[in-house]
């Protein structure tokens, strides 16, 4: 999902993602940015940034969501947890037991992910 709705345009998302044929990302307009953003728990802001070619910058979350065939929420993994963490993770998670690598554990909300953003 994108946080910043200037420079994350659909185009620079499919761009970004195209290295994950997998993943889905969403863009859209600057308030549905932002409700989005609260649904998911994002956190960012947007902050002046002198060293920046385009003179900010947009500190964030980094997630990446485990979404169930039937559309809920499953398991998250911060951004910062590597790829074998994240495959790890989702083969638990498919093979019907707990994912490992999230420090809240699994007890994330358990509710469907609104069709919209599937």
């Amino acid at each position: 999902m994108t946080v910043d709705p200037d420079r994350g345009t659909p185009q620079a998302l499919q761009d970004f993602l195209r290295a994950c044929p997998r993943l889905t990302g969403l863009a859209g307009s600057a308030d549905a940015i932002e409700r989005v953003r609260g649904e998911f728990r994002v956190f960012a802001r947007r902050r002046d940034d002198p060293d920046d070619p385009d003179g900010y910058s947009v500190p964030h979350t980094a997630i990446t969501y485990l979404v169930s065939p039937e559309g809920e929420y499953a398991h998250h993994f911060a951004g910062a947890l590597a790829a074998a963490g994240i495959t790890a993770g989702t083969r638990a998670f498919v093979a019907g037991g707990s994912s490992s690598g999230n420090p809240a554990g699994s007890s994330g909300p358990r509710r469907v992910i609104p069709e919209a953003y599937r």
